[in-house]
């Protein structure tokens, strides 16, 4: 059981540390520590408790880091699975719609009707017409070539 002179020794103990640990260059941060464990053996059991229990901490954080781009990752490939599809016919779509059907006018001059979110590209090119219909439904109002 710790009397009070050992709490105190670890209290002063561990608030060296802590100031070694936010300035590990200070010089006369570096000269309390070598005359704190000058004093004694109880000091330096002080000093080696406070360091085993951040070398502890130290580890789990460590364990933790290495976890964190391993989330990440999977965080991503989990949205792209989700989300994926939509991106791409936001990018590749000459027409999309929201919410709400709407009705377009092709290239070719037909009239396309798409249902709520739906997504087609129009490469039409002259005499041929070609639709590639990315998601959802669409029905064409189709002039008569001339």
């Amino acid at each position: 059981m710790a009397d009070g002179s050992e709490e105190s020794v670890t209290d002063e103990a561990a608030e060296l540390f802590l100031r070694l640990l936010e300035a590990p260059d200070d010089i006369e941060a570096l000269r309390e520590k070598q005359t704190f464990l000058e004093r004694g053996e109880e000091e330096r059991r002080a000093w080696n408790r406070v360091a085993q229990v951040r070398g502890a901490r130290g580890a789990r954080r460590r364990k933790i880091g290495l976890a964190l781009p391993f989330v990440l990752t999977c965080l991503l490939v989990g949205l792209a699975l989700m989300f994926g599809q939509d991106v791409r016919n936001r990018v590749l779509a000459d027409a999309r719609t929201g919410n709400a059907p709407e009705q377009i006018v092709l290239g070719s001059g037909d009239t396309a009707f798409l249902d709520a979110r739906s997504a087609l590209v129009d490469d039409t090119d002259g005499a041929q017409r070609n639709i590639n219909l990315l998601a959802g439904a669409v029905y064409f109002e189709v002039e008569a070539a001339s």
